[in-house]
């Protein structure tokens, strides 16, 4: 235990960093330093090591944005597919992510207004789905839709059942 260096541990979440996401080498540092708080406890080491490491920045992913082409390809794709035709035809004018798109529920829609909100999102945590509500208020968005958009929401003067939202 004694051979254990900050500068081994940083090594370590620098390597790891390349293939880790930010949430996950946070969890390894924890049981790290769980791990080396009880060795200090146990008088197995004289200092934490742990307590001169950095967690390395993330990058951060850039946005992929669809130019008009992608657009009419991805809408030529679906044209065909009631499940996945709505999602897509929401997403694309509305530029919703796809945890807003699949958390959208009849209760966010408001016909008579041509109104859209954003009022959770579908997230998939450890094996199952949850909603959850949007982490910020200004993640809490209301959009206004096109007349065409909103009609299309309904079928034979029956609005189309949620799930396909």
């Amino acid at each position: 235990m004694q051979d254990i260096k900050p500068y081994n541990l940083q090594k370590y979440f620098d390597i790891k960093n390349e293939i880790l996401s930010s949430r996950t080498l946070s969890n390894h540092k924890r049981v790290l330093s769980s791990a080396l708080i009880y060795a200090l406890d146990m008088g197995l080491i004289e200092k934490n090591p742990l307590t001169r490491v950095k967690l390395p920045r993330q990058k951060k992913e850039e946005t992929k944005i669809l130019n008009i082409q992608e657009c009419n390809l991805l809408l030529q794709k679906v044209e065909n597919n009631l499940t996945s035709k709505m999602p897509v035809m929401l997403a694309l004018p509305l530029g919703l992510r796809r945890d807003e798109t699949l958390g959208l529920s009849w209760d966010a829609v408001d016909l008579e207004n041509k109104t859209i909100s954003i009022i959770q999102n579908l997230e998939y945590v450890n094996g199952k789905y949850y909603f959850k509500e949007p982490k910020t208020l200004s993640s809490r968005n209301t959009w206004g839709t096109e007349k065409n958009l909103v009609c299309t929401r309904k079928k034979d003067g029956n609005p189309i059942t949620p799930h396909v939202l």
